[in-house]
């Protein structure tokens, strides 16, 4: 053998189909409370997907193999949302819903005959606060955030 043509190639295929719906809410609290000073808005968001299919093709021919509701994968996810803005000031919670998923490769023990970690519905929660400076030319903030308040 004289040579050998070593690049990389590029021929793995990703076939997915879902739906994703979504829809968001923004409402002016001095309008609410009758016109009062300046009290900033709240944001609503809101969004749900639905993982129908998530297929892989490694060569061109080969059988696809499913990664639905494995790890990165879950079959339903949800997002919910409030931001509440004044001036410089934004304060943001946010919790995501992940559904069940699982992955496989893990050692077979007793406890776990056939090696696949399983993971439950779960929710996760975070919390972000970001301040502007006033007058900065640059528009420099400050912000602080928490994610996974609830450490699940």
């Amino acid at each position: 053998m004289e040579f050998v043509n070593g690049f990389n190639q590029n021929v793995a295929e990703l076939q997915t189909a879902g739906v994703d719906v979504q829809a968001s809410y923004r409402l002016n609290l001095s309008d609410l409370f009758g016109g009062q000073s300046d009290l900033g808005d709240v944001t609503f968001t809101g969004s749900y997907q639905y993982l129908d299919k998530y297929d892989t093709i490694t060569l061109p021919g080969a059988e696809p193999v499913s990664s639905k509701g494995f790890l990165g994968a879950s079959e339903h996810e949800g997002q919910f949302g409030v931001v509440y803005g004044r001036d410089n000031l934004r304060v943001a919670v946010s919790t995501r819903w992940e559904g069940a998923w699982q992955d496989t490769g893990f050692v077979e023990t007793e406890e776990n005959p056939e090696g696949i970690f399983k993971q439950e519905s779960e929710f996760f929660t975070d919390l972000n606060v970001r301040y502007v400076l006033p007058d900065s030319a640059d528009n420099v903030s400050l912000t602080f955030g928490v994610d996974n308040i609830f450490d699940n």
